[in-house]
């Protein structure tokens, strides 16, 4: 009877220690993942910041007149994303990050006395670890 307890003592520990490692292997690797996933939205936020900050150089340019394409005019331009209406940021690469500018829709527009531009503008902004932010806005100017 006792050879038969002392079985079934290590058969116990045995199971006890199986589960503990699983609970160990269990917390570590969601310790690795959530690094991983705090790392791609880490990435991916910043590609967000560095194509907010060119959207607001493009915006800054627009309403300076001084917004151009290939060294010329961005308008009239097509309505897809074209290198002929790639704006010139004068920055391609930050940090890690490479932005591009598209101009992609222009229309004038008369209201009575009022004359608007209406603007409509792609940056994307990609990261070396294969992060791509991507804003479009329409920007009207008066």
């Amino acid at each position: 009877m006792l050879e038969n307890k002392k079985g079934i003592a290590l058969l116990t520990a045995l199971i006890l220690g199986f589960i503990s490692l699983s609970i160990v292997a269990t917390v570590v690797y969601l310790l690795i993942n959530h690094t991983k996933v705090s790392s791609m939205s880490y990435n991916y936020t910043t590609a967000l910041e560095v194509g907010k900050g060119i959207a607001n150089l493009i915006i800054n340019r627009i309403e300076n007149g001084t917004l151009q394409c290939g060294g010329k005019s961005c308008i009239p331009c097509p309505r897809e994303t074209t290198d002929r209406c790639k704006i010139d940021i004068g920055i391609n690469q930050l940090g890690d990050y490479t932005v591009e500018g598209y101009l992609t829709g222009y229309k004038g527009v008369i209201l009575g006395t009022d004359n608007y531009q209406i603007f409509t503008v792609k940056v994307i902004s990609s990261g070396k670890r294969g992060e791509v932010a991507q804003i479009e806005f329409i920007y009207q100017l008066r």
